[in-house]
C-alpha cells in the first residue's frame, strides 16, 4: 500500500464524523425552527386571548369598581384560547397591572406560559401582554318635546319619528329591536311641554296629594266652588283635569327660586287649574260652573258671578315619562303626543331638571328606586343631559299667569323677569354639570330673529346652559316636515356626542 492510498483512506474515515456533525447541526436548526414556529403560533393565540381579556377586565372595572378582576381575567384567558388544546393544557400564569391614561383607567394583562422545546427538550418562559382602558359613565337624558300650538297636528308624526330615531341611536339600536331591556347604562325621560308639563301617572294616583303643599288642593280663591259641593278639592275626581287625566303642578315660581328643581317634591307643589270660558276647555272632560268671586283676584270674597273651570288646554295630554330604558314605554308615550296650547319654555326647562334630579328619586318622587342617579362628583361621574327641541313662532312666551303665583306677579317687566330666570336656572344647571343641547326650529336667520322675545328672554340663559354656541343650533324652517333632515342630523350628532362622552373602551397595547 503506498502513501497515496493510505492518505485517501484516512480522508474517507474523516468524512463520517464530519457528516454526523453536519446532520446534527441541521437537525438542531430544524428543531429550533419548528419549536420557534410553534412558540410564535402559541404566543399569537395567547395574544388574542389577552386582548379580549384586557378589554373585558377594563370594561368590568369601569362598570363595577368592586369587581374581582383577577378572577375575571383568568376565566377570560381560559375561555379565549380557542381550539389550541396543547396551550389549554399548559400552566398559564395570569397577572394584572393597573394602567391609567388621560381618557380612562384600565389594566395590563400579562399571561406567561412555558414553551417546551419538543425536539430539543428545552423550555422557555414566554410572557404575552395586552392593555386596555375604559370609561363607563351612566347616561341620563331628558328629551324636551314641544306640543304647543306652534307644532301642528300634521307635524306630530315627524316629531314622533325624530324622537324615536334619536332614542334608538342613543341605545345603539340600529336594527329596530323591540327592547332595550339589556341596557343598564342609559335612560331617557320624555318631557312634553306646552304652557306647563303634566306629571299625571295612572300608577301613582296619590301623587297629587303627596306633592301638594299645605292648602295647595284647596286654594282660597276657589272657596265658593268647594262650598258648592261640585268638587271638594283639586284632587276630587270630579274636577275637569282629574277626569281628563291631566295633572300640571308648580313650585318655586318666585325670583331666584328656580322651581326648586333640586329639592324633594313632597308637600311643595301648587296645582294648576284653568278658569276660562267653556269653549276654551280641552277635550276629555266637561266644564263645571259655580257662583263666586273672580278666581284671578286670589280672594275668597268679591263680586259674585258665574265662573267656569275647564280641562286645561295648556297641560299636555302626554305626561312626563320618568327615566326609562323600556323601548315600549318610551315609544308608547311618544305616540300620545298631540298639539295643546301656548308655550312656556322656562317651566318646561325646570321640569327637565326635575326629571334628572336625585331629589326626585324613590317612592316620594318619580317612584324609581335607583333613579335619577346622583349628580356628578369626583368619585361618581354620572352624565346627565337635557336635549331641548323647540318650535319657535310668534313673540309671546313665558309671561302669562302660569309663571307666577296668583296675585304675586313680577314687580318689574315680565320679559326681564323671564330673562333673569333663564339665567339663574342655567347657572344652577352648569354648577350641577348638566349637559345641554338645543335645537330650535324657526323661520328666518339669526339676524331676522335678533329682536324676538325668544332671543331676548331665553337665548342668554340657554347659552349659559350650553356653555358655548356649539351645543345650540337653530334650523331655518316653518314646518318640521320641511327641515326633517336637518333636525335628524343634529339629533344624530347629539346622540353620538353623548355616547362618546359617557363611555368607551380601547386597547392601548
Amino acid at each position: 500500500m503506498n502513501l497515496t492510498t493510505l492518505s485517501r483512506r484516512h480522508q474517507r474515515g474523516a468524512v463520517l464524523p464530519m457528516l454526523l456533525v453536519l446532520i446534527g447541526a441541521g437537525l438542531a436548526a430544524l428543531a429550533y425552527t419548528v419549536d420557534g414556529t410553534r412558540m410564535k403560533s402559541t404566543a399569537a393565540q395567547l395574544k388574542r386571548a389577552t386582548d379580549a381579556t384586557a378589554l373585558a377586565v377594563a370594561q368590568e372595572a369601569a362598570r363595577n369598581p368592586d369587581a374581582n378582576v383577577a378572577q375575571l381575567a383568568e376565566r377570560y384567558i381560559a375561555s379565549n384560547l380557542g381550539m389550541d388544546q396543547t396551550l389549554a393544557r399548559q400552566q398559564i400564569t395570569v397577572r394584572l397591572e393597573p394602567v391609567r391614561t388621560a381618557d380612562g383607567d384600565g389594566y395590563r394583562v400579562l399571561a406567561t406560559f412555558r414553551a417546551p422545546g419538543e425536539l430539543l427538550g428545552i423550555s422557555n418562559a414566554v410572557t404575552v401582554s395586552s392593555a386596555a382602558v375604559a370609561r363607563y359613565t351612566p347616561l341620563e337624558v331628558a328629551l324636551m318635546l314641544p306640543v304647543d300650538l306652534s307644532v301642528s297636528a300634521g307635524e306630530m308624526p315627524t316629531l314622533r319619528e325624530l324622537s324615536k330615531n334619536f332614542i334608538d341611536r342613543l341605545f345603539d339600536n340600529s336594527n329596530g329591536g323591540s327592547s332595550y331591556a339589556s341596557d343598564k347604562t342609559t335612560w331617557v325621560s320624555l318631557v312634553p311641554y306646552s304652557q306647563a308639563v303634566s306629571v299625571y301617572d295612572a300608577e301613582d294616583p296619590e301623587r297629587i296629594r303627596r306633592w301638594a303643599r299645605p292648602r295647595g288642593l284647596v286654594p282660597v280663591e276657589l272657596t265658593a266652588l268647594f262650598n258648592s259641593g261640585r268638587i271638594t278639592s283639586l284632587a276630587d275626581n270630579r274636577a275637569p283635569d282629574r277626569r281628563a287625566r291631566l295633572l300640571c303642578m308648580f313650585r318655586g315660581l318666585g325670583a331666584g327660586e328656580n322651581y326648586f328643581w333640586d329639592q324633594p317634591p313632597a308637600g311643595q307643589f301648587g296645582v294648576y287649574y284653568r278658569h276660562d270660558l267653556p269653549e276654551n276647555g280641552s277635550p276629555g272632560a266637561a266644564p263645571i260652573s259655580w257662583i263666586g268671586p273672580l278666581p284671578m283676584d286670589g280672594k275668597a270674597t268679591g263680586i259674585n258671578d258665574t265662573r267656569w273651570m275647564v280641562a286645561d288646554r295648556g297641560c299636555p295630554n302626554a305626561a312626563l315619562l320618568p327615566l326609562s330604558n323600556d323601548r315600549q314605554r318610551l315609544f308608547g308615550r311618544l305616540d300620545e303626543l298631540t298639539p295643546r296650547f301656548n308655550v312656556n319654555y322656562g317651566i318646561a326647562l325646570g321640569w327637565a331638571g326635575m326629571a334628572l334630579s336625585p331629589a326626585m328619586r324613590g317612592a316620594e318622587g318619580w317612584g324609581l328606586s335607583g333613579l335619577p342617579l346622583d349628580f356628578t362628583t369626583g368619585n361618581q361621574p354620572n352624565l346627565k343631559a337635557i336635549v331641548m327641541l323647540a318650535k319657535i313662532s310668534g313673540d309671546w312666551m313665558d309671561t302669562d299667569s302660569y309663571n307666577h303665583e296668583l296675585g304675586r306677579g313680577p314687580n318689574n317687566d315680565g320679559r326681564e323677569f323671564s330673562r333673569q330666570r333663564f339665567l339663574d336656572l342655567c347657572n344652577e344647571y352648569r354648577q350641577r354639570r348638566l349637559r345641554f343641547h338645543f335645537i330650535g326650529v324657526r323661520a328666518g336667520t339669526a339676524e331676522d330673529n335678533s329682536g324676538s322675545d325668544f332671543d331676548m328672554q331665553a337665548t342668554p340663559g340657554l347659552l349659559v346652559c350650553a356653555g358655548d354656541r356649539g351645543t345650540m343650533h337653530f334650523v331655518d324652517g316653518a314646518d318640521l316636515r320641511q327641515v326633517r333632515g336637518s333636525i335628524a342630523g343634529q339629533l344624530n350628532r347629539i346622540a353620538d356626542s353623548l355616547k362618546r362622552e359617557a363611555s368607551f373602551i380601547r386597547l392601548i397595547e
